[in-house]
Parts: structure tokens; sequence; C-alpha cells
């Protein structure tokens, strides 16, 4: 099968659709974010958590401002300074709604670098850092993106 896609590649198929379009009047743009979690290096508790419990509830987590509600900020900070001298099209970050969570949006692009973007650019940790990155919008797929944890 050397030279062919294999059957579950969609990327083949969109790449077919947006090379068409280059004939056309048409051009579409697009724009795709990642969530992603910071944590710490016990790799359970995500950064911002108290050691035992939950955080505050949610609210001031989102878009949030301030060392009390924005916690691993620098992390996106050079992330975000990283694309840019890169060349990406990144459009923003911003905090989500746990403490620690992150996203970065790429785009509006052309056609279908937005995704190769965003499957290129996601932000690395120096290893002497004191966080574990998880590129999963949470620990746990709960409606309020927390979870109750023991305190051993």
């Amino acid at each position: 099968m050397l030279g062919k896609p294999i059957a579950t590649n969609s990327r083949n198929a969109a790449t077919k659709v947006f090379t068409e379009q280059k004939n056309s009047a048409a051009e579409p743009w697009f724009g795709l974010e990642q969530e992603y979690t910071l944590f710490n290096l016990d790799e359970t508790t995500p950064l911002g958590f108290p050691a035992c419990g939950l955080p505050k509830p949610q609210g001031p987590y989102y878009c949030g401002m301030g060392a009390e509600a924005a916690f691993g900020r620098a992390v996106p900070e050079a992330h975000y300074r990283a694309c840019l001298y890169a060349g990406l099209d990144i459009g923003g970050v911003n905090a989500e709604v746990m403490p620690g969570q992150w996203e970065y949006q790429i785009g509006p692009t052309v056609g279908i670098s937005v995704a190769d973007q965003v499957g290129t650019c996601g932000p690395n940790i120096n290893p002497y850092t004191a966080l574990v990155l998880v590129s999963n919008p949470g620990p746990d797929n709960s409606p309020d993106h927390t979870r109750p944890r023991s305190c051993g």
C-alpha cells in the first residue's frame, strides 16, 4: 500500500477539497483551539488546586487575571511568543474554567494549514520547571472539570 493513504486518513480527503477550492472564488478560512492543563509534578494535582480537596468554585478562572485566578500564566504567555516568533497564525491564549487550565487559538488561517499549526505548536514545558503539561482539557470528563481526591 505504499503511496496510498490509509482508510482513516481524513486529512487526505480534506486536502483534496482545499486544493479544488484554490480554483474557485471561495477561500476557506478556519480557526481551531486546543485546551491543556498544567499539573504539579505529582501528575495528579492541577496547578492552582489545593494539596487536598478542591479549589474555589468556578467563576473567577475563565479568562482570569491575577495570581489568584490565572495559575501558570507564564507558560501560555511564553508559548504565545514562541508561536509568533515561529510565524504561526496564533490568535490568542486564555485561561479556562479550571485552575491551571489554558487554551490557545490558531487562526483564522487558510485551508488545512490550521490543523498543521495546531498539531505542531503545542506548548512544551522545560524539564527543569515544577510543572507537567497534559494536552487534554481537564483531569477527567466530569461536567464541572473537577474531581474529588482523597488526602491519604
